[in-house]
């Protein structure tokens, strides 16, 4: 008797046990049966029959309750196509060199669970699509676990159109482009699918590791490790893990290692991901050289991130970019952000184009060009207990910049310790940009290549600066600056200015400025405490003392000095109508990648 007669003559809830050997006829379950082999080793099914959607070489149908178990599919058709409301368990069966895909369950009331199974090697089809290992579609349900799928291609395991899957303790590796030299990701949630994955490795995927897309897609992933997405030859873009068009994707307790171009990335108004306790690292540059991203969200996104650890990526660290794009960072560790193949970037946090960040109880440290920098009108950051330490100069022994604000930018900067930077601590520059500071210590800022500036912060070119309750310490060349710019200092300590590589070491400095400067303290600087070079403003309620110039107030207009400042025990207190050099020479400004 034929297997396929038995599969026939069974009755519901009974089961065929299958001898060693190659069956190579198809087979459709339409009843509640168990098929179980004597090993995975010893017993293959390669025959393939029509199925309802596709060639199929085991296909279960209708309402009834199936187990497989014990065996091995392959063979030139769809490996188990479960759907119309079927129920079927699949353990210890091995998956190999199927065509189309490996397993599927379809339709509203169809489930799957898949336990110790090896799906690989999925061939595409005719037309060179799909060739997916694990897919669920049409509101089925599905789950799989202790099990690895590898080297498939376009998917290694895919959830869509309402399907829900749980994919738990899976090695998902290998995943190929199709034909059209597409897709090739470890894992999607996509057209209102929900899945959840966790405890799984997700590795060595063709052109991304995880992907959440489409209005009403859902993707939870913990305890995962995405890793070694390679670099694809058909675009730059290779990522870890994506949020895109209105999905909402969170992943938490999770590692993401050694991708290409982005590590994470929520792309596109109404994309949602949320990031806790994640360490993102070591994402590479394209082929192109560019890119090698940390985490970004862009074009309208939203992206939470916290308890998380983002290092020794490429070009940025964590950015956001375009108008409608939100970030929310806490306790968020930003380090050592490598310089691109140019050697110009390498920021720890970066946003432009009216995107708005908030950054809370983090740290920002041994990143190149900028800690942290915005730019355009319609930006904005609000950053509070923030540390920013470390940054460096970038190829060409220029920026290193602690925080820079420019063309625009609104940045406020609250109870934050800045130190250890290069150029300026704080940098704004450009009409339109504004910068406040509150309880910011900024500290040993040191000069560029060449020994210049090493301001504490610095406003420019019609940027407004506020200053207040904050201190600048052992600084170079001048503790706050202002040039052609305005803005205020009040209730600030100014100390131990050092000389520049141009001999100023000023607390306080205004060149062609409008500036207020109210009960400050400048001291133990190594030049003037406080320098009014052709400026317009005021000082009062200010001590400054133990300076080698306590105060120089030279050219028109001149600032208003009050009656109420105490200027002594300087070495010469006061210098009216003199002539203190200033600095003449423009910094060196970081620009965004890509924006020229």
């Amino acid at each position: 008797m034929l297997y396929t007669d038995a599969v026939g003559q069974v009755q519901p809830g009974g089961r065929i046990v299958f001898a060693a050997g190659d069956y190579d006829q198809g087979i459709l379950v339409s009843k509640s049966i168990s098929l179980v082999g004597r090993c995975s080793s010893m017993v293959t099914l390669s025959g393939v029959r029509e199925g309802v959607f596709v060639p199929t070489i085991l296909e279960v149908q209708g309402y009834v309750e199936a187990s497989v178990s014990d065996l091995t599919i392959s063979g030139p058709g769809f490996g188990l196509f479960a759907h119309s409301g079927a129920q079927t368990s699949i353990s210890r069966v091995s998956f190999k060199m199927t065509h189309t895909g490996g397993i599927a369950a379809y339709g509203l009331g169809t489930t799957v669970e898949a336990s110790e199974v090896w799906v690989s090697d999925t061939k595409l089809d005719a037309e060179g699509s799909y060739g997916r290992g694990i897919e669920a579609g049409g509101g089925a349900t599905l789950s799989v676990s202790r099990s690895r799928v590898s080297d498939n291609h376009t998917s290694g395991i895919v959830a869509f159109s309402d399907a829900m899957v749980t994919v738990s303790e899976v090695w998902v590796s290998g995943t190929k482009l199709n034909a059209a030299g597409l897709s090739g990701r470890g894992i999607d949630a996509v057209t209102g699918a929900s899945l959840s994955v966790s405890r799984t490795l997700i590795s060595h995927n063709d052109s991304g590791g995880i992907l959440g897309s489409g209005s009403g897609t859902t993707l939870t992933a913990s305890e995962v490790w995405v890793s070694d997405t390679k670099q694809v030859a058909y675009g730059p873009l290779s990522v870890g893990i994506v949020a895109h068009d209105g999905a909402s994707v969170s992943v938490s307790g999770s590692r993401v290692s050694d991708n290409h171009s982005y590590g994470v990335l929520s792309i596109g108004s109404g994309a949602a991901l949320t990031l806790s306790e994640v360490w993102v690292s070591g994402t590479k540059l394209n082929a192109e050289g560019l890119d090698g991203r940390g985490i970004v969200a862009q074009e309208g996104a939203s992206l939470s991130v916290s308890g998380s650890r983002v290092s020794d990526n490429h070009t940025l660290g964590l950015a956001a970019h375009d108008s409608g794009t939100t970030v929310e960072a806490s306790d968020v560790w930003i380090s050592g952000t490598q310089l691109d193949v140019d050697g110009l970037y390498g920021f720890g946090i970066t946003l432009n184009g009216g995107a708005s960040v908030s950054l809370s109880g983090s740290k920002v440290s041994d990143n190149h060009s900028s800690g942290i920098a915005a730019f355009d009108s319609g930006t904005t950051v609000a950053a509070s207990e923030v540390w920013v330490s470390g940054t460096k100069l970038n190829a060409e022994g220029v920026s290193g910049f602690g925080v820079v604000a420019q063309d625009g930018a609104i940045f406020s900067l609250s109870g934050s310790r800045l130190s250890d930077n290069h150029l300026s601590g704080v940098f704004a520059i450009g009409e339109g940009t504004m910068v406040t500071t509150s309880e910011v210590w900024v500290s040993d800022t040191r000069p560029d290549a060449d020994g210049f500036f090493g301001f504490g912060m610095e406003a420019a070119s019609d940027a407004i600066l506020s200053v207040s309750g904050s201190y600048l310490s052992d600084n170079h060349t001048v503790a706050v600056a202002f040039f052609e710019s305005g803005g205020s200092v009040t209730e600030s300590l100014l100390e131990s200015t050092k000389f520049g590589g141009n001999l100023l070491g000023d607390g306080l400095m205004a060149t062609g400025s409008v500036v207020t400067v109210t009960g400050v303290i400048s001291r133990d600087n190594a030049r003037a405490g406080v320098l009014f070079d052709k400026s317009d403003g005021e000082l009062s309620k200010s001590l400054i003392t133990q300076n080698a110039i306590g105060l120089a107030n030279q050219g028109l207009p001149g600032a208003e000095i009050s009656d109420d400042n105490v200027i002594e025990g300087n070495d010469q207190d006061r210098i009216d109508d003199g002539d203190l050099e200033v600095p003449d020479e423009a910094m060196s400004l970081p620009s965004l990648p890509g924006s020229g």
